[in-house]
């Protein structure tokens, strides 16, 4: 049986879509990369500060959505009001381009998504990439 699967990092395979012209490819890799690592951040949280049993969370945060998790974490502290709206507009676009992207409205000419808007959201994201992973990291290396 074939599998799929990335073979590089997932911000690696991003910049590289990206650079290649698969533009939705590398909003939504970087997309589903910041909620794994979104959902892995609040599942430390909830682990190491309010001593809750991963075993007990793993499954049920893998299903909170993105807004939610984003929401959450600021909630707790995690992120700052403008990371959160930060993360929230990265959302938005990606919904944006994988829902309109090819939808044409009745009369009117659909151009698309400006590179200028995308470019921007997509820079920020990889920033954010890295900035919750980290988070990540330190949580980790505090416990140690």
């Amino acid at each position: 049986m074939d599998y799929i699967k990335l073979d590089i990092w997932p911000t690696d395979h991003a910049k590289k879509a990206y650079e290649n012209g698969y533009f939705i490819e590398a909003i939504q890799v970087l997309h589903s990369w910041i909620e794994c690592q979104s959902r892995s951040l609040l599942m430390l949280v909830g682990s190491i500060y309010f001593d809750i049993e991963l075993s007990n969370i793993w499954d049920i945060i893998d299903t909170i959505a993105y807004k939610d998790v984003v929401k959450t974490l600021f909630s707790l502290g995690q992120l700052t009001k403008n990371d959160l709206n930060s993360l929230l507009e990265l959302n938005s676009l990606r919904n944006k381009i994988i829902h309109q992207f090819i939808k044409e409205p009745y009369k009117k000419e659909y151009k698309g998504i400006p590179k200028k808007l995308y470019d921007r959201v997509f820079n920020q994201s990889l920033e954010y990439a890295e900035i919750i992973s980290n988070k990540n990291e330190k949580i980790i290396e505090i416990q140690k």
